[in-house]
């Protein structure tokens, strides 16, 4: 059995992250958390010993250009649950489970991530704008009505908070665009949504897409 390890303040951190992004791999805690080492080798090993510790679990993922292995894919055990939900303030039956199973649904859940950590670091690196209230895994629910039309359900796949200035800014929707969609009547639907919606909440919505191609 592995020597125990005294969980220091970014060890915390760790699983807090682990949580709030309801899983993520370690490329990305490195890159959220250790921002500023040359490498990611620090944050590996000390990822290794959390698991190893029983605080983290990992999975390796599928590759996704097929050939070799894919990143190891983080989730809290009941043991870095606890200290999650400590570290918030929460009881451990208030923390969400991880939901994403299928190598699709990780694909674009980790690519949320990416845009969520792109997000905050550029928040923390400015004087301006501040993020508050990220809300993920599509956990809002937006119904659409107008007298003579039907009713349209949008579910962003996260929303956030975004100050200016330190005065309280507008609310934005995040739609994590992976190529997946093809349907152009399904997408025109839910655009119309979007702008119905606009009439009557002050709310941006933020499409992130991959490729110039898929914004035209």
């Amino acid at each position: 059995m592995a020597a125990p390890i005294f969980l220091i303040r970014r060890d915390i951190a760790i699983l807090v992250m682990v949580h709030t992004f309801g899983g993520c791999t370690a490329d990305q805690v490195a890159r959220r958390l250790f921002p500023t080492l040359r490498g990611p080798r620090v944050c590996y090993r000390r990822v290794a010993e959390l698991v190893t510790q029983g605080y983290l679990s990992s999975r390796r993922l599928p590759a996704t250009t097929g050939v070799g292995s894919g990143k190891m894919f983080l989730s809290l055990t009941p043991r870095g649950r606890s200290i999650a939900a400590a570290a918030q303030g929460l009881g451990v039956h208030n923390l969400a489970r991880v939901r994403a199973n299928s190598p699709r649904f990780i694909e674009h859940h980790l690519a949320i991530g990416d845009t969520r950590i792109a997000f905050e670091l550029a928040a923390e690196h400015s004087l301006l704008f501040a993020i508050s209230e990220w809300c993920g895994d599509r956990q809002l629910v937006i119904t659409v009505a107008e007298a003579g039309e039907a009713s349209v359900v949008l579910v962003p796949d996260s929303s956030f908070g975004l100050s200016v200035a330190g005065r309280r800014g507008s609310r934005l929707l995040l739609e994590q665009d992976t190529g997946s969609l093809t349907n152009r009547t399904r997408m025109k639907a839910r655009l119309l949504g979007y702008l119905r919606h606009a009439r009557s909440a002050q709310v941006l919505v933020l499409f992130v897409t991959t490729t110039d191609e898929r914004v035209i």
